[in-house]
């Protein structure tokens, strides 16, 4: 055989074999991601996602969480809310990373839930707080004014410590319990935030949400 052909033959033979160690690593990648996506926050059991067409159904999702939780419910299985709490921490880099991801959340909920999602406004207790306050004082009611925001500020604080010492068992929530009502003020914007546009950042690629919670690339 020519010197030159069995050097061009052999070039191939390293080109198909670096392609197929990269194909083994991707798949293998691609088990572990799934692996880990299970572990993160939920227990399916496999027959479940064979059923419903392996997890290939999530793919396009945004929120494919809550597409993996409905499409066992629509198989007539039943979704179980785990008694545990699950300790977590914040990922993001900076403070404008964090709000961002906190809108995209809120979007993913807009665009997978709308009806629901729209719903979400009365659940803020502060927003309609100082709607109370500004009405007083238009309408020359300075103290019921006063008194609904208080009222709107100690059902907060008394959810936090419901929740953060009751149910989850925050070590720490005596710390965070005046942060809480800020916090329910905050939701609200981000969930007004969500009607602003149907683009998020995902992964630092921009993707627009469609209807039913679909995401494609941006244009």
């Amino acid at each position: 055989m020519d010197d030159h052909l069995r050097e061009a033959l052999g070039k191939l033979l390293d080109v198909y074999d670096a392609r197929r160690r990269a194909d083994v690593e991707r798949e293998q990648k691609a088990k572990d991601e799934e692996a880990r996506f299970l572990s993160d926050f939920a227990v399916v059991r496999r027959d479940v996602i064979r059923q419903m067409g392996g997890f290939k159904v999530t793919a396009d999702y945004c929120a494919d969480d809550f597409v993996l939780g409905n499409e066992t419910f629509k198989l007539g299985k039943t979704v179980v809310l785990s008694h545990h709490a699950i300790d977590h921490i914040v990922i993001n880099l900076s403070l404008m990373a964090s709000l961002k991801h906190q809108v995209r959340w809120m979007k993913s909920t807009r665009f997978s839930r709308p009806k629901g999602h729209f719903g979400t406004a009365l659940t803020f207790s502060m927003p309609f707080g100082f709607l109370g306050l500004v009405a007083g004082l238009l309408f020359g009611h300075p103290l019921c004014g006063v008194a609904l925001l208080a009222w709107a500020i100690a059902s907060r604080e008394a959810l936090s410590i419901a929740v953060g010492r009751m149910v989850v068992r925050d070590p720490s929530w005596f710390n965070l319990v005046l942060l809480y009502p800020v916090r329910d003020l905050m939701g609200f914007f981000f969930w007004a935030a969500s009607y602003m546009g149907s683009k998020i950042l995902w992964r630092g690629r921009v993707f627009q949400l469609l209807p039913g919670g679909k995401m494609r690339a941006a244009k």
